[in-house]
């Protein structure tokens, strides 16, 4: 078994991994990062059912599927986008210019039945008429984690198509990574509702004669 992949990939994909959590059983198949062959290098995928990370790593190579672990806490501190991942049986190593700088050892995860990832990825549609959605803060927050480690992550293109059917992220820099963002659906709210003019207007309201009395 051999993996060769970005540093900076896998780091990018560990945000939005699934963890080994007692209370939470039915994310074991998603538990880690999932590395795949892909025609172009390598894929990259992380996900913990709600929110999706794709990246197509071109430099890579992946011989066979696995899931990397989710202990990995350490060896994140030492990946960037200049240094590689190399996978075996036995360990995961991040290296620079051929130098290892920390080694993981036992880093493949028995897969327990990783799902068809592909699938919940939309079919292209001639446009996304339909945005109304609404999406889990914690979610929006990993986004912008991917901004703190790299600008490229600045200019996102939201595409989607209404409650029902996972947002596409695209990032106009980084055209080989894609997020997914499943919307939820916050109580007493309906996705064909419009927006509430009342409660839009009370952000426009002009401040009272003499200020606030509170202040």
């Amino acid at each position: 078994m051999e993996i060769d992949i970005k540093a900076e990939y896998l780091r990018l994909a560990y945000i939005f991994r699934a963890k080994d959590t007692p209370e939470k059983p039915e994310y074991a198949p998603l538990v880690g990062v999932r590395v795949e062959p892909h025609k172009d290098g390598a894929i990259i995928v992380a996900t913990d059912g709600a929110c999706m990370f794709i990246g197509i790593d071109e430099t890579g190579y992946a011989d066979q599927a696995v899931n990397l672990t989710d202990d990995l806490d350490k060896a994140i501190t030492y990946m960037d986008d200049k240094r590689r991942v190399l996978v075996d049986a036995n360990s995961l190593r991040v290296t620079l210019k051929g130098t290892t700088l920390i080694t993981v050892a036992d880093p493949i995860l028995e897969d327990q039945g990783y799902p068809d990832w592909r699938r919940v990825i939309p079919t292209a549609k001639p446009q996304f008429p339909l945005f109304p959605a609404s999406f889990a803060g914690k979610y929006l927050a990993a986004i912008g984690r991917l901004r703190s480690y790299d600008p490229r992550f600045d200019d996102i293109i939201f595409y989607g198509n209404g409650s029902k059917e996972p947002a596409v992220l695209r990032f106009t820099a980084m055209p080989s990574i894609m997020v997914l963002l499943m919307p939820c659906v916050p109580k007493n709210w309906s996705p064909t509702a419009q927006l509430d003019r009342k409660w839009l207007e009370q952000f426009t309201l002009a401040a009272p004669e003499g200020g606030s009395s509170d202040l």
